[in-house]
């Protein structure tokens, strides 16, 4: 007798790794509503990967979930250098906390949006022509994308997703080599594609 297809039930919790690409985009202005050029703009790109975990609740055909998701990065920028002043940035992290809406294509398949806040971490340094002024900063933010998840068996999962991350135009403050403060206006946004690696543990998995 032939054993019976495996039961599908979206229910449960998760932990799993992830790894993609990031993209940053950054713009810089003197004044908060000033027009952003002769600073900037700035792109970064690099490999980021992470760790995430979240539950979700499945009614019907709808599955429902919230998510914290933590990536590692190494993103560098730089903008146009005039005179030999300008100003670089690294990004080493980034992190999200969202829910989600899916709906099921098929009883192992769901195709989701997802939403919620966002943080990243940002290290600027401005030259003047060396190394002049200095700042680091952790800002919020806000997160759309959209995504699908595979569960290929009852307690394995597989994500694809698109992630856009809105952090506003804010004032960093900048330290020179001497002790005196500027601030500089920044607009960012970083963008993410992830494919994640889940674990669906618990009695939830597949009953």
């Amino acid at each position: 007798m032939a054993a019976p297809p495996p039961v599908y039930n979206w229910t449960g919790c998760y932990i799993g790794g992830n790894v993609g690409g990031g993209w940053a985009h950054k713009d810089f202005s003197t004044e908060l509503n000033g027009v952003f050029t002769g600073h900037g703009p700035q792109n970064a790109s690099a490999i980021v990967g992470g760790l995430q975990g979240g539950c979700d609740y499945q009614s019907g055909m709808w599955v429902f979930g919230v998510r914290g998701m933590f990536d590692w990065t190494d993103m560098h920028g730089a903008g146009p250098f005039i005179a030999g002043k300008g100003y670089t940035t690294q990004i080493p992290w980034f992190a999200t906390a969202t829910g989600r809406v899916g709906f099921l294509t098929q009883p192992n398949l769901q195709i989701f949006v997802t939403g919620g806040g966002a943080w990243v971490r940002d290290h600027h340094v401005f030259f003047d022509p060396g190394p002049f002024e200095f700042a680091s900063v952790t800002r919020s933010g806000a997160l759309v994308g959209v995504g699908a998840e595979w569960m290929w068996s009852p307690f394995w999962s597989i994500t694809i997703e698109y992630d856009y991350m809105s952090f506003g135009n804010k004032a960093v403050v900048f330290t020179n080599i001497f002790g005196n403060t500027g601030t500089e206006h920044i607009k960012q946004d970083v963008q993410a594609v992830l494919v994640s690696l889940n674990y669906r543990f618990g009695t939830w998995g597949g009953r």
